[in-house]
Protein backbone atom coordinates (compact mmCIF):
# COMPACT_ATOMS: atom_id res chain seq x y z
CA UNK A 1 0.00 0.00 0.00
CA UNK A 2 2.70 2.40 0.94
CA UNK A 3 4.78 1.33 -1.95
CA UNK A 4 2.02 2.46 -4.00
CA UNK A 5 1.31 5.57 -2.64
CA UNK A 6 5.17 6.05 -3.08
CA UNK A 7 5.32 5.57 -6.87
CA UNK A 8 1.98 8.14 -7.67
CA UNK A 9 4.05 11.43 -7.53
CA UNK A 10 6.73 9.66 -9.91
CA UNK A 11 4.02 8.02 -12.04
CA UNK A 12 2.77 11.60 -12.40
CA UNK A 13 6.10 13.76 -12.93
CA UNK A 14 6.90 11.30 -15.38
CA UNK A 15 3.62 11.46 -17.03
CA UNK A 16 3.98 14.84 -17.15
CA UNK A 17 6.98 14.96 -18.72
CA UNK A 18 6.10 12.57 -21.79
CA UNK A 19 2.97 14.91 -21.91
CA UNK A 20 5.00 18.18 -22.02
CA UNK A 21 7.32 17.26 -24.74
CA UNK A 22 4.43 15.41 -26.75
CA UNK A 23 2.30 18.61 -26.81
CA UNK A 24 5.43 20.77 -27.47
CA UNK A 25 6.24 18.26 -30.55
CA UNK A 26 2.86 18.45 -31.66
CA UNK A 27 2.50 22.30 -31.07
CA UNK A 28 5.25 22.61 -33.43
CA UNK A 29 4.21 20.29 -36.31
CA UNK A 30 1.02 21.84 -36.12
CA UNK A 31 2.75 25.72 -36.94
CA UNK A 32 4.90 23.69 -39.53
CA UNK A 33 1.77 22.60 -41.08
CA UNK A 34 -0.25 26.00 -41.05
CA UNK A 35 3.21 27.72 -42.75
CA UNK A 36 3.30 25.17 -45.55
CA UNK A 37 -0.30 25.90 -46.34
CA UNK A 38 0.43 29.89 -46.48
CA UNK A 39 3.57 28.85 -48.41
CA UNK A 40 1.50 27.48 -51.39
CA UNK A 41 1.33 29.50 -54.08
CA UNK A 42 3.56 32.14 -52.19
CA UNK A 43 4.85 33.48 -55.89
CA UNK A 44 2.17 33.89 -57.88
CA UNK A 45 0.94 37.09 -57.66
CA UNK A 46 -2.73 35.71 -58.88
CA UNK A 47 -3.48 33.62 -56.09
CA UNK A 48 -5.59 34.80 -52.82
CA UNK A 49 -8.35 36.58 -52.10
CA UNK A 50 -9.67 40.14 -52.82
CA UNK A 51 -6.77 40.55 -55.45
CA UNK A 52 -8.31 43.76 -56.26
CA UNK A 53 -6.79 45.80 -52.61
CA UNK A 54 -3.43 43.13 -52.79
CA UNK A 55 -2.39 44.06 -56.38
CA UNK A 56 -3.27 48.15 -56.35
CA UNK A 57 -0.83 47.55 -53.12
CA UNK A 58 1.79 45.73 -54.89
CA UNK A 59 1.65 48.43 -57.24
CA UNK A 60 2.49 51.00 -55.12
CA UNK A 61 5.22 49.19 -53.88
CA UNK A 62 6.66 48.45 -57.37
CA UNK A 63 6.04 52.32 -57.98
CA UNK A 64 8.27 53.53 -54.82
CA UNK A 65 11.02 50.63 -56.12
CA UNK A 66 11.14 52.34 -59.29
CA UNK A 67 10.28 55.78 -59.03
CA UNK A 68 11.67 56.65 -55.38
CA UNK A 69 9.57 57.15 -52.28
CA UNK A 70 7.44 59.72 -51.29
CA UNK A 71 5.19 59.26 -48.61
CA UNK A 72 2.91 61.80 -49.45
CA UNK A 73 2.45 60.41 -53.67
CA UNK A 74 1.80 56.87 -53.40
CA UNK A 75 0.78 55.51 -57.39
CA UNK A 76 -2.40 53.18 -57.23
CA UNK A 77 -2.20 51.24 -60.62
CA UNK A 78 -6.19 51.94 -61.41
CA UNK A 79 -6.49 55.38 -60.85
CA UNK A 80 -5.33 56.91 -63.82
CA UNK A 81 -2.76 59.82 -64.25
CA UNK A 82 -0.93 60.40 -61.99
CA UNK A 83 -3.17 57.99 -59.46
CA UNK A 84 -1.95 59.28 -56.05
CA UNK A 85 -4.22 57.12 -53.17
CA UNK A 86 -3.75 57.98 -50.01
CA UNK A 87 -5.82 56.47 -48.03
CA UNK A 88 -3.15 54.56 -45.32
CA UNK A 89 0.45 56.78 -44.26
CA UNK A 90 2.30 54.02 -47.05
CA UNK A 91 5.06 53.30 -44.62
CA UNK A 92 4.17 49.35 -44.95
CA UNK A 93 4.65 49.91 -49.09
CA UNK A 94 7.51 52.30 -48.91
CA UNK A 95 9.35 49.93 -46.20
CA UNK A 96 8.74 46.74 -49.01
CA UNK A 97 10.03 48.64 -51.47
CA UNK A 98 13.23 49.64 -49.13
CA UNK A 99 13.38 45.63 -48.73
CA UNK A 100 13.46 44.71 -52.14
CA UNK A 101 15.92 47.13 -53.55
CA UNK A 102 18.44 45.52 -50.17
CA UNK A 103 17.72 41.84 -51.08
CA UNK A 104 17.46 42.04 -54.97
CA UNK A 105 13.92 40.16 -54.35
CA UNK A 106 10.51 40.41 -55.87
CA UNK A 107 8.46 43.25 -53.96
CA UNK A 108 5.71 40.15 -54.33
CA UNK A 109 7.79 37.73 -52.54
CA UNK A 110 9.22 40.18 -49.95
CA UNK A 111 6.33 41.50 -48.75
CA UNK A 112 4.23 38.18 -48.41
CA UNK A 113 7.53 36.83 -46.47
CA UNK A 114 7.51 39.53 -43.92
CA UNK A 115 3.87 39.47 -43.66
CA UNK A 116 4.25 35.70 -43.01
CA UNK A 117 6.36 37.20 -40.25
CA UNK A 118 4.50 39.83 -38.96
CA UNK A 119 1.43 36.69 -38.67
CA UNK A 120 4.12 34.75 -36.22
CA UNK A 121 4.85 37.77 -34.16
CA UNK A 122 1.25 38.29 -33.48
CA UNK A 123 0.99 34.79 -32.64
CA UNK A 124 3.65 35.62 -30.04
CA UNK A 125 1.49 38.96 -28.77
CA UNK A 126 -1.04 37.07 -29.14
CA UNK A 127 0.15 34.05 -26.36
CA UNK A 128 1.69 37.16 -24.35
CA UNK A 129 -2.06 38.66 -23.81
CA UNK A 130 -3.60 35.01 -22.75
CA UNK A 131 -0.81 34.60 -20.49
CA UNK A 132 -2.15 37.16 -18.38
CA UNK A 133 -5.02 35.21 -17.78
CA UNK A 134 -4.70 31.85 -18.72
CA UNK A 135 -2.04 29.10 -18.00
CA UNK A 136 0.61 28.28 -20.95
CA UNK A 137 -1.42 25.35 -22.76
CA UNK A 138 -4.10 27.38 -22.45
CA UNK A 139 -2.49 30.32 -23.86
CA UNK A 140 -0.45 27.96 -26.62
CA UNK A 141 -4.04 26.79 -27.63
CA UNK A 142 -4.90 30.24 -28.31
CA UNK A 143 -1.78 30.71 -30.73
CA UNK A 144 -2.72 27.72 -32.47
CA UNK A 145 -6.13 28.63 -32.96
CA UNK A 146 -5.62 32.15 -34.16
CA UNK A 147 -2.89 30.74 -36.87
CA UNK A 148 -5.72 28.55 -38.15
CA UNK A 149 -8.42 30.45 -38.57
CA UNK A 150 -9.72 30.44 -42.37
CA UNK A 151 -9.24 34.48 -42.67
CA UNK A 152 -5.47 34.36 -41.23
CA UNK A 153 -4.60 31.49 -42.80
CA UNK A 154 -5.21 33.44 -46.56
CA UNK A 155 -4.24 37.25 -45.20
CA UNK A 156 -1.29 36.04 -43.36
CA UNK A 157 0.22 35.49 -46.78
CA UNK A 158 -1.28 38.44 -48.45
CA UNK A 159 0.59 42.13 -49.69
CA UNK A 160 -1.53 43.79 -47.36
CA UNK A 161 -0.45 46.26 -44.52
CA UNK A 162 -3.07 44.67 -42.56
CA UNK A 163 -1.33 42.09 -40.81
CA UNK A 164 1.25 45.16 -39.43
CA UNK A 165 -1.62 47.10 -38.33
CA UNK A 166 -3.20 43.58 -36.23
CA UNK A 167 0.00 43.60 -34.46
CA UNK A 168 0.75 47.53 -33.38
CA UNK A 169 -2.77 46.95 -32.04
CA UNK A 170 -1.89 43.94 -29.90
CA UNK A 171 1.13 45.75 -28.57
CA UNK A 172 -1.09 48.75 -27.89
CA UNK A 173 -3.43 46.32 -26.34
CA UNK A 174 -1.14 44.67 -24.03
CA UNK A 175 0.76 48.16 -23.22
CA UNK A 176 -2.44 49.41 -22.23
CA UNK A 177 -3.88 46.85 -19.63
CA UNK A 178 -0.34 46.96 -18.05
CA UNK A 179 -0.95 50.70 -17.54
CA UNK A 180 -4.75 49.78 -16.42
CA UNK A 181 -3.25 47.53 -13.64
CA UNK A 182 -0.66 49.35 -12.67
CA UNK A 183 2.06 47.22 -13.84
CA UNK A 184 4.28 49.84 -15.39
CA UNK A 185 4.75 52.79 -14.48
CA UNK A 186 8.33 53.93 -16.69
CA UNK A 187 7.71 56.80 -19.21
CA UNK A 188 9.53 54.77 -21.98
CA UNK A 189 6.67 52.83 -21.86
CA UNK A 190 4.07 55.45 -22.11
CA UNK A 191 5.86 56.60 -25.09
CA UNK A 192 6.20 53.46 -26.96
CA UNK A 193 2.18 52.85 -26.02
CA UNK A 194 1.82 56.38 -28.08
CA UNK A 195 4.42 55.53 -30.67
CA UNK A 196 2.04 52.09 -31.46
CA UNK A 197 -1.01 53.85 -31.10
CA UNK A 198 -0.01 56.77 -33.57
CA UNK A 199 1.00 53.68 -35.73
CA UNK A 200 -2.08 51.76 -35.88
CA UNK A 201 -4.33 55.26 -36.48
CA UNK A 202 -1.73 56.33 -39.39
CA UNK A 203 -2.45 52.49 -40.42
CA UNK A 204 -5.78 51.59 -40.01
CA UNK A 205 -7.71 53.62 -38.20
CA UNK A 206 -10.91 51.16 -37.63
CA UNK A 207 -8.27 48.67 -35.81
CA UNK A 208 -7.76 50.94 -32.67
CA UNK A 209 -11.12 50.43 -31.80
CA UNK A 210 -10.37 47.77 -28.93
CA UNK A 211 -7.65 50.08 -27.11
CA UNK A 212 -10.71 52.48 -27.04
CA UNK A 213 -12.67 49.41 -25.82
CA UNK A 214 -9.70 48.72 -23.18
CA UNK A 215 -9.73 52.32 -22.20
CA UNK A 216 -13.51 52.82 -21.81
CA UNK A 217 -13.39 50.01 -19.23
CA UNK A 218 -10.42 51.58 -17.39
CA UNK A 219 -12.50 54.52 -16.92
CA UNK A 220 -15.86 52.18 -15.43
CA UNK A 221 -13.76 49.46 -13.97
CA UNK A 222 -12.80 50.91 -10.48
CA UNK A 223 -16.72 52.06 -10.05
CA UNK A 224 -18.31 48.64 -10.90
CA UNK A 225 -15.64 46.07 -9.42
CA UNK A 226 -14.30 48.05 -5.50
CA UNK A 227 -12.48 45.71 -3.18
CA UNK A 228 -11.44 48.71 -1.55
CA UNK A 229 -12.42 52.75 -1.20
CA UNK A 230 -12.52 54.62 -4.28
CA UNK A 231 -9.24 57.16 -4.41
CA UNK A 232 -10.57 59.68 -6.80
CA UNK A 233 -7.56 61.76 -6.81
CA UNK A 234 -5.08 58.97 -7.27
CA UNK A 235 -7.62 57.66 -10.39
CA UNK A 236 -7.54 60.66 -12.01
CA UNK A 237 -3.57 60.64 -12.47
CA UNK A 238 -3.74 57.42 -13.03
CA UNK A 239 -5.77 57.80 -15.86
CA UNK A 240 -3.61 60.95 -17.07
CA UNK A 241 -1.21 57.76 -17.92
CA UNK A 242 -3.84 56.34 -20.71
CA UNK A 243 -5.64 59.69 -21.90
CA UNK A 244 -2.74 61.37 -22.79
CA UNK A 245 -1.19 58.42 -25.43
CA UNK A 246 -5.12 57.88 -26.72
CA UNK A 247 -5.34 61.62 -27.02
CA UNK A 248 -2.59 62.04 -29.04
CA UNK A 249 -3.63 59.19 -31.15
CA UNK A 250 -6.77 60.69 -32.05
CA UNK A 251 -4.72 63.66 -32.65
CA UNK A 252 -2.69 62.01 -35.40
CA UNK A 253 -5.85 60.33 -36.53
CA UNK A 254 -7.58 63.74 -37.07
CA UNK A 255 -4.48 65.45 -38.95
CA UNK A 256 -3.90 62.63 -41.38
CA UNK A 257 -7.31 62.42 -42.37
CA UNK A 258 -6.87 66.04 -43.66
CA UNK A 259 -3.67 65.34 -44.98
CA UNK A 260 -4.76 62.61 -46.82
CA UNK A 261 -7.86 64.09 -48.14
CA UNK A 262 -5.77 67.42 -49.51
CA UNK A 263 -3.20 64.64 -51.37
CA UNK A 264 -5.46 61.82 -52.82
CA UNK A 265 -6.64 62.27 -56.43
CA UNK A 266 -9.29 59.15 -55.51
CA UNK A 267 -11.41 58.90 -52.72
CA UNK A 268 -10.11 59.71 -49.30
CA UNK A 269 -9.96 57.91 -45.98
CA UNK A 270 -13.66 58.24 -44.92
CA UNK A 271 -15.27 57.48 -48.31
CA UNK A 272 -16.05 54.14 -46.78
CA UNK A 273 -17.62 55.44 -43.39
CA UNK A 274 -21.67 55.26 -43.18
CA UNK A 275 -24.12 53.00 -41.85
CA UNK A 276 -26.30 52.68 -44.97
CA UNK A 277 -25.38 48.95 -45.25
CA UNK A 278 -27.45 48.58 -41.85
CA UNK A 279 -30.76 49.33 -43.67
CA UNK A 280 -30.47 45.57 -45.86
CA UNK A 281 -31.61 42.63 -43.89
CA UNK A 282 -28.82 40.90 -45.85
CA UNK A 283 -26.49 42.73 -44.20
CA UNK A 284 -27.32 41.08 -41.42
CA UNK A 285 -27.54 37.29 -42.63
CA UNK A 286 -23.98 38.48 -44.43
CA UNK A 287 -21.91 39.26 -41.67
CA UNK A 288 -23.09 36.39 -39.53
CA UNK A 289 -22.61 33.77 -41.73
CA UNK A 290 -19.02 35.08 -42.72
CA UNK A 291 -17.72 35.35 -39.34
CA UNK A 292 -18.75 31.94 -38.13
CA UNK A 293 -17.62 30.02 -41.17
CA UNK A 294 -15.22 32.10 -42.45
CA UNK A 295 -13.14 34.69 -40.46
CA UNK A 296 -12.79 32.35 -37.38
CA UNK A 297 -15.05 29.14 -36.23
CA UNK A 298 -18.20 28.67 -34.58
CA UNK A 299 -16.29 26.54 -31.90
CA UNK A 300 -13.85 29.83 -30.94
CA UNK A 301 -16.86 31.67 -30.45
CA UNK A 302 -18.45 28.99 -28.20
CA UNK A 303 -15.36 28.68 -26.07
CA UNK A 304 -15.28 32.72 -25.83
CA UNK A 305 -18.93 32.12 -24.33
CA UNK A 306 -17.62 29.85 -21.82
CA UNK A 307 -14.75 32.80 -20.92
CA UNK A 308 -17.89 34.68 -19.54
CA UNK A 309 -20.14 31.99 -18.02
CA UNK A 310 -17.24 30.21 -16.13
CA UNK A 311 -15.45 33.50 -15.14
CA UNK A 312 -18.15 33.91 -12.46
CA UNK A 313 -14.85 34.04 -9.29
CA UNK A 314 -13.52 36.79 -10.93
CA UNK A 315 -15.55 39.72 -11.99
CA UNK A 316 -13.26 41.93 -13.33
CA UNK A 317 -12.10 38.73 -15.85
CA UNK A 318 -15.56 38.08 -16.84
CA UNK A 319 -16.04 42.57 -17.83
CA UNK A 320 -12.98 41.90 -19.67
CA UNK A 321 -14.03 38.42 -21.73
CA UNK A 322 -17.77 40.33 -21.91
CA UNK A 323 -15.44 43.00 -24.09
CA UNK A 324 -13.70 40.70 -26.05
CA UNK A 325 -16.50 39.02 -26.96
CA UNK A 326 -18.76 41.86 -27.97
CA UNK A 327 -15.85 43.28 -29.98
CA UNK A 328 -17.27 41.90 -33.21
CA UNK A 329 -20.98 42.91 -33.23
CA UNK A 330 -19.92 46.51 -31.96
CA UNK A 331 -16.89 46.81 -35.00
CA UNK A 332 -19.48 45.51 -37.64
CA UNK A 333 -22.17 48.20 -36.27
CA UNK A 334 -19.92 50.97 -36.01
CA UNK A 335 -18.47 50.90 -39.39
CA UNK A 336 -21.25 48.61 -41.26
CA UNK A 337 -20.31 50.22 -44.86
CA UNK A 338 -16.96 49.23 -44.63
CA UNK A 339 -17.03 45.67 -43.33
CA UNK A 340 -19.37 44.86 -46.12
CA UNK A 341 -16.88 44.21 -49.26
CA UNK A 342 -13.82 43.78 -47.08
CA UNK A 343 -13.74 40.24 -45.42
CA UNK A 344 -9.74 41.14 -44.59
CA UNK A 345 -10.80 44.03 -42.44
CA UNK A 346 -11.90 41.85 -40.06
CA UNK A 347 -8.46 40.63 -39.19
CA UNK A 348 -8.38 43.14 -36.37
CA UNK A 349 -11.05 40.89 -34.29
CA UNK A 350 -9.48 37.45 -34.62
CA UNK A 351 -6.80 37.51 -32.07
CA UNK A 352 -9.20 39.24 -29.36
CA UNK A 353 -12.09 35.96 -29.98
CA UNK A 354 -8.69 33.64 -29.38
CA UNK A 355 -7.36 35.33 -26.48
CA UNK A 356 -11.54 34.78 -25.15
CA UNK A 357 -11.32 31.43 -25.91
CA UNK A 358 -8.19 30.47 -24.59
CA UNK A 359 -9.71 31.53 -21.27
CA UNK A 360 -12.97 29.71 -21.93
CA UNK A 361 -10.65 26.32 -22.47
CA UNK A 362 -9.06 26.80 -19.35
CA UNK A 363 -12.37 27.26 -17.27
CA UNK A 364 -13.66 24.31 -18.95
CA UNK A 365 -10.74 22.33 -18.75
CA UNK A 366 -11.17 23.24 -14.85
CA UNK A 367 -14.81 22.44 -14.64
CA UNK A 368 -13.86 18.91 -16.42
CA UNK A 369 -11.28 17.87 -14.31
CA UNK A 370 -11.20 19.47 -10.60
CA UNK A 371 -7.84 18.15 -10.07
CA UNK A 372 -5.03 18.78 -12.65
CA UNK A 373 -2.85 16.14 -11.64
CA UNK A 374 -5.31 14.25 -13.88
CA UNK A 375 -3.86 13.25 -17.13
CA UNK A 376 -7.11 13.60 -18.82
CA UNK A 377 -7.29 17.43 -17.52
CA UNK A 378 -4.61 17.58 -20.46
CA UNK A 379 -5.72 15.89 -22.91
CA UNK A 380 -9.21 17.03 -23.35
CA UNK A 381 -8.28 20.80 -24.14
CA UNK A 382 -5.73 19.76 -26.59
CA UNK A 383 -8.58 17.64 -28.61
CA UNK A 384 -10.11 20.75 -28.53
CA UNK A 385 -7.83 23.07 -30.16
CA UNK A 386 -6.74 20.16 -32.56
CA UNK A 387 -10.27 20.19 -33.19
CA UNK A 388 -10.34 23.52 -34.03
CA UNK A 389 -6.98 23.65 -36.52
CA UNK A 390 -8.56 20.91 -38.41
CA UNK A 391 -12.39 22.79 -38.62
CA UNK A 392 -10.04 25.94 -39.70
CA UNK A 393 -8.16 24.13 -42.14
CA UNK A 394 -11.24 22.97 -43.23
CA UNK A 395 -13.24 26.28 -44.13
CA UNK A 396 -10.17 27.37 -45.66
CA UNK A 397 -9.79 25.03 -47.88
CA UNK A 398 -13.97 25.04 -48.33
CA UNK A 399 -13.95 29.15 -48.58
CA UNK A 400 -10.45 29.71 -50.88
CA UNK A 401 -9.58 26.69 -52.55
CA UNK A 402 -13.33 25.11 -53.73
CA UNK A 403 -13.80 27.78 -56.46
CA UNK A 404 -15.65 27.33 -60.12
CA UNK A 405 -13.35 25.29 -62.48
CA UNK A 406 -12.44 27.80 -64.85
CA UNK A 407 -8.88 29.14 -66.06
CA UNK A 408 -7.63 32.05 -63.97
CA UNK A 409 -7.71 34.65 -66.57
CA UNK A 410 -5.27 37.17 -65.13
CA UNK A 411 -2.70 34.91 -65.32
CA UNK A 412 -3.67 34.15 -69.04
CA UNK A 413 -3.25 37.93 -69.76
CA UNK A 414 0.05 37.88 -67.46
CA UNK A 415 1.62 34.95 -69.49
CA UNK A 416 0.43 36.95 -72.96
CA UNK A 417 1.75 40.18 -71.93
CA UNK A 418 5.00 39.56 -70.06
CA UNK A 419 7.23 39.87 -72.88
CA UNK A 420 5.37 42.43 -75.12
CA UNK A 421 4.50 44.97 -73.24
CA UNK A 422 6.97 47.09 -71.44
CA UNK A 423 6.43 47.04 -67.64
CA UNK A 424 5.48 50.24 -65.56
CA UNK A 425 3.67 52.47 -68.11
CA UNK A 426 0.34 54.49 -68.07
CA UNK A 427 -2.31 52.46 -70.08
CA UNK A 428 -5.88 52.94 -70.75
CA UNK A 429 -7.44 49.05 -70.72
CA UNK A 430 -11.19 49.03 -72.37
CA UNK A 431 -13.25 45.79 -71.58
CA UNK A 432 -16.18 44.73 -73.46
CA UNK A 433 -19.21 44.28 -71.73
CA UNK A 434 -20.63 42.10 -73.72
CA UNK A 435 -17.30 39.42 -74.41
CA UNK A 436 -17.10 36.56 -73.90
CA UNK A 437 -16.84 35.37 -70.41
CA UNK A 438 -17.99 32.16 -68.76
CA UNK A 439 -20.22 32.96 -65.87
CA UNK A 440 -18.09 30.46 -63.94
CA UNK A 441 -15.42 33.37 -64.28
CA UNK A 442 -17.88 36.45 -62.91
CA UNK A 443 -18.84 33.65 -59.49
CA UNK A 444 -15.00 33.26 -59.23
CA UNK A 445 -14.85 37.01 -58.09
CA UNK A 446 -17.86 36.92 -55.80
CA UNK A 447 -18.33 34.45 -53.24
CA UNK A 448 -21.78 35.54 -51.79
CA UNK A 449 -23.09 35.30 -55.47
CA UNK A 450 -21.66 31.77 -55.49
CA UNK A 451 -23.83 30.39 -52.98
CA UNK A 452 -26.97 32.39 -54.04
CA UNK A 453 -26.43 31.48 -57.57
CA UNK A 454 -26.14 27.58 -56.10
CA UNK A 455 -29.47 27.97 -53.67
CA UNK A 456 -31.31 29.33 -56.84
CA UNK A 457 -31.69 33.08 -55.50
CA UNK A 458 -29.45 34.59 -58.40
CA UNK A 459 -30.10 33.66 -62.42
CA UNK A 460 -27.38 33.75 -64.98
CA UNK A 461 -28.58 37.37 -66.45
CA UNK A 462 -28.78 39.14 -62.81
CA UNK A 463 -25.68 37.21 -62.41
CA UNK A 464 -23.68 39.58 -65.73
CA UNK A 465 -25.20 43.01 -65.06
CA UNK A 466 -24.65 42.42 -60.78
CA UNK A 467 -20.99 41.28 -60.89
CA UNK A 468 -18.12 41.83 -63.22
CA UNK A 469 -15.83 39.15 -63.88
CA UNK A 470 -12.45 41.18 -64.02
CA UNK A 471 -11.22 44.15 -61.88
CA UNK A 472 -8.77 46.99 -62.46
CA UNK A 473 -5.92 46.35 -60.41
CA UNK A 474 -5.78 42.52 -61.42
CA UNK A 475 -6.34 43.23 -65.09
CA UNK A 476 -3.63 46.41 -65.17
CA UNK A 477 -0.77 43.93 -63.36
CA UNK A 478 -1.77 41.21 -65.34
CA UNK A 479 -0.96 43.43 -68.73
CA UNK A 480 2.93 43.43 -67.20
CA UNK A 481 2.75 45.81 -64.34
CA UNK A 482 0.45 48.79 -66.10
CA UNK A 483 -0.86 52.13 -64.29
CA UNK A 484 -3.98 53.81 -65.24
CA UNK A 485 -7.46 52.97 -66.16
CA UNK A 486 -9.94 50.05 -66.67
CA UNK A 487 -13.07 51.48 -68.81
CA UNK A 488 -16.22 49.01 -69.24
CA UNK A 489 -17.73 50.18 -72.61
CA UNK A 490 -20.21 47.66 -75.32
CA UNK A 491 -18.80 46.70 -78.49
CA UNK A 492 -19.58 49.98 -80.35
CA UNK A 493 -16.83 52.33 -77.99
CA UNK A 494 -16.88 55.94 -79.61
CA UNK A 495 -13.35 57.00 -80.74
CA UNK A 496 -14.08 60.47 -79.44
CA UNK A 497 -14.12 58.97 -75.97
CA UNK A 498 -11.05 57.51 -76.30
CA UNK A 499 -9.11 60.68 -77.55
CA UNK A 500 -10.88 62.45 -74.45
CA UNK A 501 -9.79 59.52 -72.08
CA UNK A 502 -6.23 59.85 -73.95
CA UNK A 503 -6.02 64.06 -73.25
CA UNK A 504 -6.23 63.32 -69.62
CA UNK A 505 -2.77 61.63 -69.50
CA UNK A 506 -1.15 64.92 -70.90
CA UNK A 507 1.31 62.65 -73.21
CA UNK A 508 1.82 60.29 -70.29
CA UNK A 509 0.08 57.39 -72.14
CA UNK A 510 1.62 54.55 -73.60
CA UNK A 511 -0.62 51.55 -74.53
CA UNK A 512 -4.17 51.66 -75.46
CA UNK A 513 -5.78 48.09 -74.78
CA UNK A 514 -8.80 46.90 -76.28
CA UNK A 515 -9.81 43.25 -73.84
CA UNK A 516 -12.43 40.93 -75.47
CA UNK A 517 -13.30 43.30 -78.66
CA UNK A 518 -12.80 41.73 -82.23
CA UNK A 519 -10.82 43.80 -84.65
CA UNK A 520 -14.13 44.79 -86.41
CA UNK A 521 -15.93 46.44 -82.77
CA UNK A 522 -12.67 48.71 -82.33
CA UNK A 523 -12.60 52.42 -84.05
CA UNK A 524 -10.25 53.13 -86.83
CA UNK A 525 -9.26 56.45 -85.84
CA UNK A 526 -7.45 55.66 -83.16
CA UNK A 527 -3.76 56.99 -82.07
CA UNK A 528 -1.04 55.18 -82.03
CA UNK A 529 0.56 52.21 -83.88
CA UNK A 530 -1.36 49.03 -83.30
CA UNK A 531 1.15 46.14 -82.35
CA UNK A 532 -1.64 43.11 -81.95
CA UNK A 533 -4.68 41.78 -83.27
CA UNK A 534 -5.56 39.10 -82.37
CA UNK A 535 -7.92 36.84 -80.11
CA UNK A 536 -10.16 39.61 -78.90
CA UNK A 537 -7.08 41.31 -77.75
CA UNK A 538 -6.20 44.60 -80.22
CA UNK A 539 -3.19 46.77 -78.58
CA UNK A 540 -1.55 50.21 -79.76
CA UNK A 541 1.65 51.34 -79.00
CA UNK A 542 1.56 54.93 -78.69
CA UNK A 543 5.67 55.84 -78.11
CA UNK A 544 6.50 58.20 -80.94
CA UNK A 545 3.11 59.53 -81.84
Amino acid sequence: MNQSIEQKPSVSRKWHSVSFWLMLSSFVLLVVINLAFKFISLEDPFSGNHLFRQLQTLSTIEAYQNDGIDLLKPRANYIGYPGYLLLEFPIYQASMAKLSEWTGNEPLLISRVYNLIVGLLSAVMVYIIARIWTDRLSAAGAVLLYLFTPLNMMYHWSTLLDPTAVLFALFSFYVCYQIIENRTKRMGVYMLFALCSCLVVLLKPLYYLPVCLLFAYALIQPFIVRSSPLDLKNLGIFKLNIIIPVGAAFLVMLGWMTISRSYSSAQDISSHIGWQAMLNPGFYVTITLRYLFYIQTPLILLLGIFAIILSTENPKLRILMLLLVALPPLYYLLFANINTPHDYYSLILVPFLCIAAAVGLQHLSRKLFAHSENPKSLIIPSAIVVLGCILGTYLYIANYWIKPNLDNRYAVIHAFAENRLEPFQYSLVYVNTDGNFQLSEYLAESRRHLILAGIGRLDESKIRKTIKPIYGPPTLYAFNHQYGEMHWKNANVSSSDIRKDVDTYEGHLRYIIFYMFDQESVPDDIPGTPIHKFDDLVIYDLAGS
